[in-house]
């Protein structure tokens, strides 16, 4: 409805922005044309993503104890972890759930809770229940639940020349650290495939015999598994910080370890003992890329990050390591889950967006009509 007609104080009569559009319809349409012609310009170049930025009130709290059953992580690490945390203010549910060496608690909120304040609260509840814990446990994680954390894009990484314990090494080592180092990644996660692992398996006959326990192994391996400190090398020309290197890299290293016989001064080689074996760890999590095989590799984004941007560069990533020869010829990759296809397919135009220079000309064009106006 139009606007109508308003009298001021002295007799006047005043008009609204409907009369002056009515009134000027050259003008009008022209600035009407201009807004268009410039949202569909800048039409493509908003920033967009998969999920809103809003604040989820549930908080997730994780604990790992590798090698655990299920009834045992219930009763000493989900029981507890459930009592101290329902404590935390303004939680309306709290869930838990119990697997093999880990242990996984929802905690949900009401909205409008601040989230950061029962993240503190709920923090200080776990360094609580922590003390009633095992003490050999991995240290707790709790962190704020988010769907834009999930991976934005998952690749299945195959190869039938490497065995899967030397594509996992690449892709942890080599491939890994390339992308991690992209704008706007948040982490890189490779899943799946063989983990090299040097097993020591002792002879519990030939260990007593020379009374040794299994804690004397444990303790001289992990002594002797690490890099030592050795100070400065100096001179007129140079001075280069040195260390020794002691951590195991082969059966060899492992089987030259000494352990010294208790209340004797003799020692004992670690091949005397035990058999140490190069092979892998249990396979736990298994990949599959067209009933091959394979491992997984997963990238997630930061938080402020745009999504279609860390995929464009991920893609850009990849293309440039497999042109540069840095992707071996027999290592094969597949994408997997890509979420700038959910993304782009409700944006894609019916119609497409007008040319630099078709903006130019209808801005040209607009202009002459408002000088029209104005001129009338």
């Amino acid at each position: 409805m139009p606007d109508t007609p308003k009298h001021s104080t002295n007799g006047q009569r005043k008009e609204g922005l409907s009369s002056h559009a009515i009134r000027r319809p050259i003008g009008t349409m022209a600035i009407t044309s201009v807004v268009i012609v410039l949202g569909f310009f800048f039409l493509d170049r908003l920033p967009v993503d998969l999920l809103p930025e809003i604040s989820y009130p549930q908080i997730r709290v994780t604990v790992n104890y590798p090698g655990t059953a299920p009834e045992v992580m219930e009763q000493q690490i989900t029981r507890v972890l459930e009592q101290n945390l329902a404590a935390t203010e303004n939680l309306i549910r709290i869930t838990g759930r119990a697997s093999e060496g880990r242990t996984n608690i929802e905690m949900y909120f009401d909205y409008g809770t601040d989230i950061d304040v029962a993240l503190q609260d709920a923090s200080r509840n776990l360094e609580f229940a922590r003390t009633q814990m095992p003490q050999d446990i991995e240290p707790p994680r709790i962190f704020k639940y988010d769907p834009s954390q999930d991976p934005v894009f998952v690749a299945g990484f195959g190869s039938t020349m490497r065995s899967p314990i030397e594509v996992r090494d690449w892709m942890e080592n080599e491939l890994a650290p390339q992308l991690q180092a992209l704008q706007g990644v948040g982490g890189v996660q490779v899943a799946g495939g063989l983990e090299r692992e040097l097993q020591v398996v002792v002879d519990i006959v030939r260990l007593n015999s020379y009374n040794l326990t299994m804690n004397d192994i444990t303790s001289t391996l992990a002594e002797e598994n690490r890099d030592i400190a050795a100070g400065q090398v100096t001179s007129n020309r140079f001075d280069v910080m040195a260390k020794t290197d002691g951590r195991f890299t082969s059966v060899e290293d492992i089987e030259g370890v000494r352990l010294r016989i208790p209340d004797t001064d003799r020692t004992v080689l670690m091949s005397e003992v035990a058999e140490v074996r190069d092979t892998n760890r249990e396979e736990r999590l298994f990949v599959r890329l067209n009933q091959e095989p394979s491992m997984e590799l997963s990238i997630t984004k930061l938080p402020e990050a745009n999504t279609l941007e860390v995929i464009d560069r991920v893609r850009a990533e990849m293309n440039r390591l497999e042109g540069s020869g840095f992707i071996p010829a027999d290592i094969q990759y597949q994408t997997t889950r890509d979420q700038s296809f959910f993304i782009n397919s409700p944006l894609v135009p019916l119609v497409p967006p007008p040319s630099l220079e078709a903006c130019w000309r209808c801005w040209l064009f607009s202009s002459f009509l408002a000088a029209s106006a104005r001129a009338l």
